[in-house]
């Protein structure tokens, strides 16, 4: 271990603690952590909780600056810092630290002198201890600059009241005690090789933002995409006996939302955090209803859709998925996102239930096979190989505006704007 840390071992636990706090009271201006020192490789680290206030004002990051060269950038201790990303990790701590929220371990490095005691077990990689840091020390960030740029910001927004409700919160650090700017820029690149989520399993997984709330709730309380959606993969082979894929949901909800799905992810999300904020809303809970009734019913008044709902999403009479979907239009992600966009039409024009039931009972009797007249040569093209959907944005648009004419959705709505429609 480098040697501006200094390792002392006492004989047991209570030995260490007390000498820690000794040394602690004669430098005066210190704080004492109950520290873990463990081993990687060849070399010793520490590891111990900051509170957020200590992580404000006794951690430091010197990024280096956009458009430099190699020089430059390898002289600073972190890459550019990017402001978007460390204000989307502000905001989402904003919105849930009188909640739930977790913030993962930042990598530090120490070259100033600090001093550890611990216990001296033979053979054994992984000790207990105390460390005594003294508050002129400053702790270098190498993983986690952007945390460390939301947590400054916050302490500058926030009220002193909100700000007591956050700063004693705690983050975990693992710290390397490094000299060798090289090697600090090794220990950055390493922490970076975990290998990112597919975006398929954080809309599983993260369900705080309102866009993958829509996205989880309506596969779990629509019989049409409840256990037949596909979460795993980013393409759906032809012979797949799931119905869509997780991204294919999440393009209808753009639609259902009013949104388009072709709308980027980062956009959307935002979108829907500034509308909705959280999945707890009643404004979220009151389109949530909308757009399942709107599933359902048209699930229900649809022969197909009825019977891919009644199966069970489990064994031998899935395997008629692959047909279904090679036939029908409206079982690939193309149609559904024009049912969507028919919906948020309706919703945006704030139909009432017997105006979206008519509407609904009109595209149920839709020719929704692929080799129908209806979207020969704008959605569906004859390709070497069958017929072959369009998922283009021009595409979609002449479809729907075919479906909208077929089911009189224009005519419709300006009977809801003048107030003259009558079911």
């Amino acid at each position: 271990m480098a040697n501006d840390v200094e390792i002392k071992y006492c004989d047991t636990l209570d030995d260490a603690r007390s000498k820690a706090r000794a040394l602690a009271d004669d430098v005066g201006m210190a704080t004492l952590f109950p520290v873990t020192l463990f081993k990687q490789g060849t070399r010793k680290f520490i590891s111990t909780v900051f509170p957020v206030h200590f992580i404000v004002n006794n951690l430091k990051f010197n990024s280096s600056e956009k458009d430099r060269g190699i020089k430059d950038v390898r002289q600073a201790m972190n890459r550019p810092l990017d402001l978007p990303h460390a204000r989307v990790t502000k905001e989402y701590i904003k919105r849930n630290y009188n909640d739930k929220y977790i913030l993962p371990a930042m990598t530090l490095n120490i070259k100033d002198a600090v001093v550890v005691y611990t216990v001296s077990v033979p053979g054994t990689a992984t000790t207990p201890g105390y460390m005594i840091v003294p508050y002129t020390i400053k702790f270098s960030v190498t993983d986690g600059q952007h945390r460390k740029k939301a947590l400054d910001d916050l302490f500058k927004e926030l009220t002193p009241e909100e700000y007591d409700k956050l700063k004693d919160d705690g983050i975990p650090v693992m710290i390397t005690i490094e000299n060798d700017i090289d090697q600090i820029h090794q220990d950055f690149a390493d922490c970076s090789k975990t290998k990112p989520l597919p975006k398929s399993l954080i809309a599983v997984y993260d369900k705080r933002n309102p866009a993958n709330g829509f996205v989880l709730d309506l596969i779990t309380h629509c019989p049409l995409l409840s256990n037949k959606v596909d979460a795993t993969r980013s393409t759906l082979s032809k012979k797949s006996t799931k119905l869509l894929l997780v991204s294919q949901v999440r393009a209808f909800v753009k639609e259902l939302t009013g949104s388009g799905s072709a709308a980027g992810d980062a956009d959307f999300e935002t979108r829907m955090e500034e509308k909705y904020s959280d999945i707890n809303t009643t404004i979220y809970k009151d389109d949530f209803n909308r757009f399942k009734d709107f599933i359902n019913e048209l699930t229900d008044k649809t022969p197909i859709l009825k019977e891919v709902a009644s199966l069970t999403g489990e064994g031998a009479t899935m395997g008629r998925i692959p047909e279904y979907r090679s036939q029908y239009l409206i079982l690939n992600s193309a149609g559904l996102n024009i049912v969507g966009r028919v919906a948020s039409v309706l919703f945006k024009n704030k139909a009432s239930e017997a105006q979206i039931s008519q509407v609904i009972k009109s595209l149920s009797q839709i020719d929704w096979k692929k080799d129908a007249e209806i979207w020969r040569n704008n959605i569906v093209t004859q390709g070497s190989r069958g017929l072959k959907i369009s998922t283009s944005n021009s595409s979609i648009k002449l479809a729907y505006e075919n479906v909208a004419r077929e089911i009189k959705l224009n005519e419709l709505v300006s009977e809801i704007k003048t107030g003259l429609f009558s079911p």
